[in-house]
Order: C-alpha cells, then structure tokens, then sequence
C-alpha cells in the first residue's frame, strides 16, 4: 500500500509539473512550475516570440515584496541565490517580463527553499558525492543531476545532465536519462518546440 502512495505522490508532482502556468505564451522560461533550489548559483533560461531586448527578472515572496530584480540584454541570466536573502522553508515566486512592456510576462514559477536541515543534508551528501567520484567527468555530472533530481532540485539538475552530454555526446543512455528527467518535470514539450 505505502508504494501505490508513493507512486500517486510522485505522478501529482509530475502532472503539476505539466500543468505549468504559462503567463502569455510570449515567453516562456525552461523552469518546471516548482522547483526546489539550493543556495548556489543558477542559470535560468527563456524563450520569447517578441523582438524584446531587454528583459526583466524579478524574484518575488508571499507577501508580493521583491527580493530580488535584475534586467538583462539575454534570454539568460545567472542568479546566486546564496546572495538573496531566501529564507529556509520559504516559498518565492519567480517571473520574466519585458521591459518596455510589463504586461509581456512570462507564467510564474514557484521556488521552494529547503528547510534548513534538508540544506544541511544537501551539503553533506555533495560533499560525500564529489569525493566519490571523478572530477570534473560526465560520469560526475550524471551523479549530481541524478542527485539533484531526486531531492527536487530541478534548477541544479539541468546544467548537470547538459554537462554530461556535452562532455559525452555518443553515450545515448546520458541523453535518454535527459529526456526522461525532462519528461517527468514537463519540459520534453519546451525542447521539441524550441
């Protein structure tokens, strides 16, 4: 019986996952609509239809006060969200708009911090995993986005598959592992379209 709830529990993740909020379709950002995300750097990506250049991030808490806001010339940004002061346990919200046009937004994507003692765990796991396996290897980037993964942490997840990828183009079983990790969090979509 605990495995038949267990399975229900990760099939309403992943379908919450496919039944992102999309905003207007203008832009769109290659985020699952809720992600965990550890206090480490990040690469956020997004994709828009209009001849925009400049965009606007803006990470926002419960109570609409913003914690962080960022423009950029690219359909990319790095955040290091050990420099936001993102409370441990908190829920914050993350979008993209234009800048010359507001209304031009992208869907929010919901950005669950770790309690403090799971970011307590998080470190002592990864510091275990990085010295258990090869540095700087395909094989050591599968290890952290297989770990990243299965802790939720779909932010830190991605770089690490593309890593692997990149690092071994012919070993198909890297790239099957991505489309499957993609198709659990609903993104296999956002690829085949971008």
């Amino acid at each position: 019986m605990a495995l038949a709830s267990e399975n229900a529990t990760k099939y309403n993740t992943y379908a919450a996952a496919v039944k992102r909020s999309s905003g207007n379709s203008n832009i769109m950002m290659f985020l699952p609509s809720r992600t965990k995300v550890a206090k480490e750097p990040s690469s956020i990506e997004w994709v828009s239809n209009s001849s925009s250049t400049d965009y606007k991030v803006e990470i926002l808490n419960l109570y609409e006060e913003k914690v962080y806001s960022e423009v950029t010339t690219n359909k990319e940004i790095e955040i290091d969200f050990s420099n936001i002061q993102l409370q441990p346990g908190q829920m914050y919200r993350i979008a993209v708009s234009e800048v010359e046009n507001k209304n031009n937004v992208s869907g929010e994507i919901a950005l669950q911090v770790p309690t403090r003692s799971e970011l307590a765990q998080f470190e002592t796991e990864l510091e275990m995993l990085k010295n258990e396996v090869p540095v700087n290897s395909a094989i050591a980037d599968m290890v952290f986005a297989t770990y990243f993964e299965e802790k939720g942490l779909y932010l830190q997840a991605i770089p690490y598959y593309q890593r692997a990828i990149e690092k071994e183009l012919n070993i198909v079983e890297y790239q099957n592992a991505y489309k499957v990790f993609l198709y659990k969090i609903g993104l296999d979509s956002f690829l085949e379209n971008n």
